[in-house]
């Protein structure tokens, strides 16, 4: 006669959800209708998965009206509907039973805690508003001051205010291709190099809205390098090892509209991109090129359970190009970028980080130009340069509110 009761014991689920309650488990397929429940906590954090480290997408608060559906294997964690909002709270704050209405002492509809009005809304920081926009009163957990925080010490909501810091370390293929109208004899006409190095990328980015972002990004890319071919006619009496390094600075405004867990919309900023080639004797057949300009593109992201995954692309206008130690002339230059940005949370604050990105710009030179092979006396009046970097790398991502 004392199994039952030890396996009552050895049952999370059963132990955990009053009896009577059944819910299915999460990744079962769903074959009971959804239970009817109330929030019993003051502030509840409704999560996007089965655990505190899972970002909260809002707060419920005490009496709101829900409705479960599924549970996690260990059972103190349930999925649920309320204030529409859709995710996961712990089963200790919530109540189960009735008919999913707010009733006073009387057993008469408490009009102002009807869940099933739909007549207000979040705010960025998890707190009630009435449609016009002025906070609810009594029962919505805003009595008192604003800036309070929730009752327990589980983290903020993230979509408050926050601020990121991502830091990766990986490698970056820095490819040049340069095509001139010098002679052809000349080690100038085509030049192609493809080297590898480490790179290495801080990220900084900060939401003060859910639709606005500002982010900063810095990205250094060394340690490569490529040798040249021993060429006596054109100069070169012994091989050449040419040491290869780019630097990209990025500083960009993100605006979008947050559709659920995902956000769709665009990014715009500064750029400078400096590519150099650091060799240049016996003459310069390698140069540093510097890209000052804008980029602007589209930027899709999205938050699944504790994966955040985020990518974009857009176009970069370089407004001036520089060479040193010697210019090619006079030049007209567009690009591209592409990035993708992947984090998997450990806790609400900390994440692992990785990186993909893959940058192109074009510049077209003409005119007059100081850049000669000085074997044969002659310089070039057209050329095409391009620069490209494709890389990655992985590292953290700390998030502070």
């Amino acid at each position: 006669m004392r199994v039952i009761p030890w396996l009552l014991l050895a049952s999370p689920a059963l132990a955990q959800l009053p009896p009577g309650v059944e819910l299915p488990v999460e990744g079962t397929i769903k074959g009971r209708k959804a239970v009817a429940a109330e929030i019993r906590a003051d502030v509840a954090e409704v999560r996007a998965g089965p655990g505190a480290a899972y970002v909260s997408r809002g707060r419920a608060y005490r009496g709101d009206a829900a409705t479960a559906s599924r549970r996690n294997e260990a059972g103190d964690w349930v999925e649920v509907a309320v204030g529409g909002l859709r995710g996961w709270v712990r089963v200790t704050d919530l109540r189960f039973g009735g008919d999913g209405v707010r009733r006073d002492a009387d057993g008469e509809v408490d009009a102002g805690r009807d869940r099933r009005e739909t007549n207000y809304r979040y705010d960025e920081r998890g707190r009630r508003l009435r449609a016009d926009g002025t906070p609810m009163g009594s029962g919505e957990g805003t009595e008192g001051d604003d800036d309070a925080a929730p009752p327990d010490d589980r983290p903020a909501a993230p979509a408050a205010p926050h601020l990121r810091v991502a830091v990766a370390i990986g490698a970056a293929q820095l490819g040049r291709d340069f095509k001139s109208d010098i002679d052809a004899a000349s080690p100038l006409d085509v030049l192609t190099a493809s080297p590898t190095g480490l790179a290495t990328t801080l990220q900084v980015d900060w939401s003060p809205r859910p639709w606005l972002g500002v982010r900063g990004l810095f990205r250094d890319s060394r340690l490569g390098s490529i040798t040249l071919a021993a060429q006596p006619d054109a100069g070169f009496a012994a091989a050449l090892e040419l040491a290869v390094e780019a630097q990209q600075v990025e500083v960009d405004a993100q605006a979008g509209v947050p559709l659920g867990p995902a956000w769709l919309g665009g990014y715009a900023g500064a750029r400078v991109l400096r590519h150099a080639y650091q060799q240049s004797a016996p003459f310069p057949v390698f140069l540093t090129d510097t890209y000052l300009g804008l980029g602007a593109g589209a930027r899709a992201a999205a938050t699944l359970g504790p994966l955040d995954a985020a990518v974009e692309g857009g176009v970069v206008l370089p407004l001036s190009v520089s060479q040193s130690p010697v210019a090619g002339g006079t030049a007209d230059a567009i690009g591209a970028e592409v990035r993708l940005d992947l984090a998997v949370a450990l806790s609400p604050t900390l994440a692992v980080f990785a990186q993909g990105y893959w940058s192109e710009i074009t510049a077209d030179f003409e005119g007059e130009s100081t850049h000669r092979d000085t074997v044969i006396d002659q310089g070039y009046t057209t050329a095409r340069s391009v620069d490209q970097v494709i890389g990655g790398g992985a590292g953290v991502r700390y998030t502070v509110f």
